[in-house]
């Protein structure tokens, strides 16, 4: 009998699929690597276990391990303006974020001017959109918080996967949110977009599991239908942000903990940062004025405030544990050796507590109980306060919103392919403008001058890349201006050198003078010392203003 050849093609091909090599469930391909970018919101300086805290973060202390961390490294004071600088590698007035969030009449005022827009305009191109040229496959979960126009919404601006919260702050499990975008108004629905369309929080989750559930699910899906194209994953957690709210079972870890109150935790914390390496054996802890004296407060106060703190750390406690999903998953689908992971903080702790402000603060307790009782609940809404934001910020001067060290230095870790290890705590000076540069060079490409047939602004910050890896001694060089200006209040650093005035910027004569490698917590102004010096960055910030296009328009009386 005559054997037709094309019945034997099926078999022929199965037995040939059955004999190839097979590729790796544990490897990939990729020739450039993926990127994981972690931030927390609001986070101290010394809150890592592996930067001294007592708060057990095994997962970040492990990537921190087999990589670096940075003492150096160096953020906007406040949410919006880092945002503003990652997404553009450039000045928050550049980016379009002049002023976050003008809902007092005396900043309303500003919103819409040029670079006052609170959007991201086209005066920059956000790295995102030249990552995915580039060949990635781009996601976002979490804190978006970069403006409230269309065209400002994450799947505008190079994301391919987003699921994301686009205000500054939100309840961690109801869907009802009170928003300080708008003044005297009790909101019925929460700000949160799904691939550029309005979505449904799944009230009663954990605001934490969910952002780290959708970004699992965009990262399966995309290796699934393309295993060999990297990714670049944004996991912008608003956890430890206020208000304070996490499962009660992490908080119970920490109940007692925090009973001697602040100058006792500041005192293990300064210990904590000399046994990790992270600050000199011989640095002292500098005066805080400010700081209340704990023996001061009464004894429900005393209950009160320590809970506070129980409940901080349980946030970044359960944070951690959900960053270690991330990882795993990575290991376990063969694409952790090929990934670059960042984890930082969007600026230093946070001192606010808009439940007692006079603008917000009937607006939330219209809906809220923060009595002691009801703390941690979905219908409360506590916040840190101004002094565990100091504790929390030691050995640096003053908290979030500030223009001084505390405000905007940040745990800093990076680990992954290419990234060398180091024991040692790395020092020198770098910002939250050189992310997208170190982006784009990671991704082996470039930004561009033009855009959309627009010439667009270059970038202000530098790439990392380089230092990262061990084949540059520095990123900076000591005539670099690092600087920002907001609501009247304003810094620029150059070298060592730092000018900060935290009254009314618009004042010259307001600019304090400091040398940060004697001086790091900022206690000496040098004005009358160095008089050549404060001229010399007092010309450098008048060329910055004309530069980036600040604005003081008259004060309202």
């Amino acid at each position: 009998m005559k054997i037709k050849t094309h019945h034997l093609l099926p078999l022929l091909a199965l037995l040939l699929w059955t004999c190839a090599p097979k590729k790796s469930s544990t490897t990939t391909t990729n020739a450039k690597p993926n990127i994981l970018h972690i931030m927390l919101d609001d986070l101290g300086f010394s809150d890592l276990g592996c930067y001294g805290s007592e708060i057990a973060t095994p997962n970040i202390d492990a990537l921190a391990a087999s990589g670096q961390r940075f003492a150096g490294f160096r953020t906007a004071p406040m949410c919006g303006p880092t945002r503003a600088m990652l997404i553009s590698g450039n000045s928050n007035h550049i980016e379009g974020m002049g002023r976050m969030i003008n809902t007092n009449p005396k900043n309303a005022r500003y919103k819409g001017m040029k670079h006052y827009e609170e959007d991201i305009t086209d005066r920059i191109v956000a790295f995102p959109k030249l990552l995915q040229q580039a060949g990635y496959r781009t996601s976002v979960v979490g804190k978006w918080h970069l403006g409230w126009a269309e065209s400002s919404k994450p799947a505008n601006h190079g994301f391919d996967n987003t699921w994301v919260l686009r205000n500054a702050v939100s309840n961690y499990y109801l869907t009802k949110n009170y928003t300080i975008s708008t003044p005297e108004r009790l909101d019925s629905i929460s700000y949160y977009y799904h691939n550029g369309k309005p979505a449904d929080y799944p009230e009663g989750t954990y605001a934490t599991a969910w952002y780290t559930d959708k970004m699992l699910e965009f990262l399966k899906k995309d290796h699934a239908e393309n295993p060999d194209q990297p990714f670049f994953a944004f996991v912008s957690y608003t956890s430890p942000h206020w208000p304070l709210q996490v499962p009660q079972k992490y908080w119970d870890k920490y109940k007692g903990k925090y009973d001697d109150g602040y100058q006792a935790l500041m005192k293990r914390r300064l210990a904590g940062l000399k046994a990790k390496g992270v600050i000199a054996p011989d640095i002292e802890l500098p005066d805080y004025p400010d700081l209340k004296n704990w023996a001061d407060l009464s004894e429900d106060e005393q209950k009160y405030e320590a809970r506070k703190m129980e409940i901080f750390a349980g946030m970044v406690h359960n944070t951690d544990e959900h960053i270690g999903r991330l990882i795993r998953y990575l290991k376990e689908s063969g694409q952790y050796e090929n990934t670059i992971i960042i984890v930082q903080s969007d600026n230093g702790a946070a001192a606010e507590d808009l439940s007692k402000s006079a603008l917000h603060g009937k607006n939330i307790l219209s809906w809220n109980d923060n009595s002691y009782e009801n703390m941690n609940q979905p219908n409360s809404f506590i916040a840190l306060g101004a002094n565990w934001a100091q504790v929390c910020s030691a050995p640096f001067r003053k908290y979030k919103q500030k223009m001084y060290e505390g405000s905007m230095a940040s745990p800093f870790i990076i680990t992954g392919k290419g990234i060398p290890q180091s024991k040692e705590v790395r020092t020198d000076f770098f910002t939250i403008q050189d992310i997208a540069p170190t982006f784009l060079d990671i991704a082996d490409t470039t930004y561009p001058r033009e855009w959309k047939g627009k010439v667009i602004e270059p970038q202000r910050g530098t790439s990392a890349l380089a230092y990262l890896q061990g084949k540059a001694d520095k990123v900076h060089q000591d005539d670099h201006i690092f600087s920002m200006e907001h609501r009247r209040t304003a810094f620029l650093r150059k070298g060592n050198w730092k000018i900060i005035n935290q009254k009314d910027a618009a004042n010259n004569d307001l600019f304090e003078l400091y040398y940060l490698k004697d001086d790091f917590s900022e206690q000496e102004d040098l004005t009358q010392k160095h008089p050549e010096k404060r001229a010399e960055l007092m010309a450098d910030w008048e060329k910055y203003k004309e530069d980036v296009g600040v604005v003081f328009l008259p004060k309202m009386k």
